[in-house]
């Protein structure tokens, strides 16, 4: 397998050649004049040789081998090969059948895998991610529903977006597109972009951080994955028919190159260039042969390397192959013939970039054993290769990083490509970046890319070339962004009842970032730079908050006791807690960790997931007497009410406990439990409303207000996620079933109607209830 110049380093243990009559029939229909010529033209394949299993899914792992697995009721065989000692061994099985699944690498260089296989076009919701550290999978939620044939798309954030995939033959496509968030561990649902998109949809995180959607349909679009999802349409191919079983790399920086594919198959090639005011495909020229079933691989000099596929109509018609591999340059926009192979590789075929600068390819439905070769292209035939001494293991998006070599005053290029993650004719995790850099005293001074849109997060293959354009054998560097610094919050203090301006000083914040105080989400985010952001404060009690500022990859930067929460004269709030329960229970009860003031008002907000239970009755430990602020409100197994307790007695931090009782066990409750002071004793309780829905949006219903100075308090119940309050409110807790309350303190009268931002479509009960200032 290792015949070529790069075997140096290792002594092959030699497979058995796997050169049947079928293969020496296959060889008279291939190419012979490209395999006449020179290996410094044309490069050489190595022997084809056996291997255990079909390399149908193929993924280039950091610590030099390639995990694959093979088909149907055979998937879940994971296995490693080693490219250099030419052995292979097992891995550890995932526990579901992989075949058809999705996948691509995490930032951290785990393997992300979702979907899989049942029977034909039937797929599974599973969900796992692979550790080759410790070969062992982790188990992850289940998806919304199967996937066969998905695509898997590390996002800039590291989060990953997974589209597209057959249900059922009936159901038909999942056009649900889901995002797995790495930081809370948990599915999010893009609602608003349902859309069936092809099978194994060649998608690509763009400059602009949208999905770009390369086909195989005619029509592109963009998904934008902030919020519950949005598409548009970027533009339509100029070839007109689908190119099913075609393929597609991102070769730079927003520029796409999509080849072959159809029925019969075509030999067109198109570019488009996202970075464009006006992105639209154009043909670029045509490849030697058509092709179906092909792979294309990105070369270390960012050359694109197409291998297999069949010339012939139908779905893989192994009786017209095309052995000679076509290289793509991307400067001039045409293609070479290199040299042949001897097997043919079509559907379920794989192939991908070596660290030494080679390419495996393997597998193929034609043949009854399973088989690869490797392919030397022909700058490994054009002298001694680059030395590259060092790398950092680590770097950073804009990061000056210092690359040791002996030969830095011959190095023309350094490039990097992402470690490859392979199906279907589709490398879902494959990109590639030019770097700048200058010469210095034993080595390269390299810039990485400035931002994780240009070079999506995880590990790449670094390699420098000399000026004939050979490349060194590979470091792996993963690239990433810094961690948030919080350094310091103006003004440094503010009201308890919060929406004070302030702005937060720091480095390394990130488009996208947001702010807790107190552990409370703030309002009015924006990110002005890399070393401020402005907001508005939430509701918080008195004394002094962390600030916490957490990019959208997750990492933190936190600045303890960064501000500082303080009453003021009238209405202000005072505390609150929470407690959610995780089953059906027929009472819960939970303290006031502060201490109280006598006078004070309490609210008691409950929610849960039934519409059966109702409140029996509500109480504390203080002997406070609690009374209804409105009338429960009843949704799609949802219910809402809200008590309140006026002119409460004084109690220490921790000594009054609020108990809610149930008439029977109240499936999932969610309660949240307020003190706000400055209300009036004897009679505060103004004006209440209530509504429930299925929407985006979950809404009170209006209400008027009486007296000119009120507290105006609204919370929700909902099925889905709340994300933020509605417009003019302040969060005071978002809970942990994502229930929230808001509030917004009054100087007039007027009409009120409070809302809150859901991420789904899902049902939710809302209500809203005022309460007038002393004096009132």
């Amino acid at each position: 397998m290792l015949n070529g110049p790069l075997s140096a380093n290792a002594t092959p243990k030699r497979l058995w050649p796997l050169l049947t009559v079928t293969g020496l029939l296959l060889l008279l229909h291939g190419s012979l004049l490209a395999q006449s010529t020179q290996p410094s033209a044309v490069g050489q394949w190595s022997t084809t040789e056996r291997w255990p299993k079909l390399a149908v899914h193929a993924h280039m792992l950091a610590n030099g081998k390639v995990l694959f697995w093979p088909s149907f009721a055979q998937g879940d065989n994971p296995t490693f090969y080693d490219p250099v000692a030419n052995t292979f061994a097992p891995a550890t099985q995932a526990g579901f059948n992989i075949f058809c699944s999705g996948h691509t690498f995490l930032p951290d260089g785990k393997l992300f895998v979702a979907g899989g296989h049942v029977a034909i076009q039937v797929g599974l919701r599973n969900a796992a991610v692979y550790d080759p550290a410790s070969d062992a999978w982790t188990q992850l939620p289940e998806m919304e529903a199967g996937r066969w044939y998905p695509t898997a798309t590390t996002l800039s954030n590291g989060d990953v977006l997974v589209t597209s995939g057959d249900i059922t033959p009936k159901a038909g496509e999942n056009g649900l597109p889901q995002i797995w968030q790495n930081g809370p561990q948990q599915w999010l649902n893009l609602n608003s972009a349902i859309l069936a998109l092809p099978n194994y949809p060649r998608n690509f995180v763009a400059p602009n951080g949208k999905v770009f959607n390369a086909g195989s349909y005619t029509t592109t679009r963009y998904l934008d994955p902030n919020g519950t999802g949005t598409w548009s349409i970027v533009g339509s191919t100029r070839y007109k028919s689908t190119r099913d079983y075609g393929t597609a790399v991102m070769y730079e920086a927003g520029k796409v190159l999509i080849a072959g594919g159809s029925d019969p198959p075509t030999k067109t090639a198109e570019v488009i260039d996202l970075n464009a005011s006006k992105p639209a495909w154009q043909f670029s020229n045509s490849m030697a042969y058509p092709r179906r079933q092909l792979n294309a691989t990105i070369l270390p000099d960012g050359r694109v390397l197409v291998t297999g596929g069949s010339s012939g109509k139908g779905f893989n018609n192994s009786g017209s192959p095309v052995f000679a591999a076509e290289v793509w340059d991307p400067a001039t926009g045409q293609w070479s013939t290199w040299a042949s192979s001897t097997a043919y590789r079509g559907y379920h075929s794989v192939a991908l970039l070596l660290p030494d600068g080679r390419v495996l390819s393997a597998g193929g439905d034609s043949y009854t054993e399973a088989s690869g070769e490797i392919y030397s292209p022909p700058y490994l035939f054009n002298g001694t290769r680059p030395t590259l001494t060092s790398a950092p293991a680590q770097v950073n998006y804009g990061q000056n990083f210092f690359v040791a070599t002996p030969d830095a005053a011959s190095i023309a290029k350094v490039t990097w490509v992402k470690l490859t993650s392979v199906t279907h004719s589709f490398n879902s995790n494959q990109r590639f970046n030019n770097l700048s850099f200058t010469q210095a005293s034993g080595g390269l001074n390299v810039t990485a890319p400035s931002g994780p849109t240009l070079a999506t997060p995880g590990q790449y293959m670094l390699f420098i070339l000399n000026g004939s354009g050979v490349p060194s054998i590979a470091q792996i560097v993963q690239i990433g962004a810094a961690a948030p610094n919080v350094i310091s919050v103006s003004p440094p203090s503010g009201a308890t009842d919060g929406n004070t301006p302030v702005t937060i000083s720091g480095n390394n914040f990130l488009a996208g970032a947001t702010v807790q105080i107190g552990g409370v989400m703030a309002t009015k985010i924006q990110v002005a730079g890399s070393t401020t952001i402005t907001a508005n404060t939430p509701a918080h009690s008195p004394g002094a908050a962390d600030v916490v500022v957490t990019n959208p990859d997750y990492q933190k930067g936190t600045l303890s006791g960064g501000y500082n929460f303080a009453s003021e004269q009238g209405i202000s709030f005072a505390q609150v807690n929470t407690k959610t329960v995780s089953k059906s229970v027929t009472s819960v009860t939970l303290p006031y960790p502060m201490a109280q003031s006598a006078g004070d008002l309490n609210i008691v907000v409950v929610g849960w997931n039934d519409a059966t239970a109702t409140i029996g009755t509500v109480t504390d430990s203080s002997g406070n007497q609690y009374a209804p602020a409105a009338a429960m409100v009843t949704g799609v197994n949802l219910r809402q009410a809200i008590y309140y307790a006026k002119n409460i007695s004084a109690a220490g931090a921790g000594a009054n406990t609020v108990i809610v009782k149930f008439t029977k066990a109240a499936s999932f409750p969610d309660v949240r439990i307020f003190e706000y002071q400055g209300l009036d004793t004897a009679n505060p309780l103004d004006v209440t409303n209530g509504s429930s829905g299925t929407s985006f949006t979950a809404s009170s219903g209006q209400v008027t207000t009486k007296a000119a100075e009120e507290l105006v308090f609204a919370s929700d119940t909902v099925l889905s996620k709340t994300l933020s309050p509605g417009p003019g409110y302040v969060p005071i807790i978002l809970t942990k079933f994502f229930d929230i309350a808001e509030h917004q303190i009054s100087s007039q009268k007027g009409n009120f109607n409070p809302s809150a931002s859901l991420n789904a479509s899902s049902n939710w009960v809302m209500q809203v209830v005022t309460f007038k200032a002393s004096s009132q």
